[in-house]
């Protein structure tokens, strides 16, 4: 593997702040997972099935931007999904920045000696990086609920995030278990995601390096 430089960190970095951000949104907004989670969490046991959907895709068409929150909802929960759709948005904005800056990065790399070699280590370092995090997360899997509250606490000023399932529809819509899975589900597509830039990756070196034996 050649040195990537600062170029190629940076490059590294931005990828994976990019695939991040991807696989959240990924999960975010993937009706699927969310009838799946309620199936296995005995949502549709505590509220009525059809009510239950429609305020599933009532959030991810709020959280898109698209629409308002319904009535579903109570006052309490309305203003804590306020910081949440808040949080996104910055999310969102940091999204589309780290693609700007992928893309600024491997245009400078374009400017430099064997740009398809650079790009490919860079993106295998990348791999490796995410992969010995992935282990670390998927070790300390054990401690998510102290994580959840810690995140919570970290990224709200406010209480609001306390909801109370006798008057709550959305932490019975949306249980704790419902955020663990997300967590991890956003790990594997993450890791996914890595493994496919991997393979291009390999690739690229492989075509590169078949390239330059012929040109002896």
């Amino acid at each position: 593997m050649n040195k990537i430089g600062l170029l190629g960190v940076s490059l590294s970095v931005f990828v994976i702040l990019f695939l991040l951000f991807f696989s959240i949104r990924n999960v975010v907004f993937d009706y699927n997972f969310y009838q799946k989670e309620h199936e296995k969490n005995l949502v549709y046991s505590e509220l009525n099935r059809s009510e239950a959907e429609s305020a599933t895709a009532n959030i991810i068409g709020y959280l898109k931007g698209r629409e308002d929150l319904s009535n579903f909802f109570n006052s309490r929960e309305k203003a804590h999904m306020a910081d949440v759709k808040n949080l996104f948005d910055r999310l969102n904005f940091y999204y589309y920045l780290c693609l700007l800056l992928v893309i600024a990065n491997i245009y400078l790399l374009s400017r430099k000696k064997d740009f398809l070699g650079n790009v490919a280590d860079s993106f295998l370092f990348s791999t490796a990086g995410v992969m010995f995090i992935s282990l670390i997360i998927f070790f300390f899997r054990s401690n998510f609920s102290n994580w959840f509250t810690d995140f919570h606490l970290l990224f709200f000023t406010n209480d609001l995030w306390l909801l109370n399932p006798e008057t709550d529809k959305l932490i019975v819509l949306l249980p704790e278990q419902f955020f663990y899975d997300a967590f991890f589900q956003i790990v594997v597509r993450l890791v996914t995601s890595l493994l496919f830039l991997s393979v291009i990756a390999l690739l690229i070196k492989f075509y590169s390096r078949k390239r330059s034996g012929s040109s002896l």
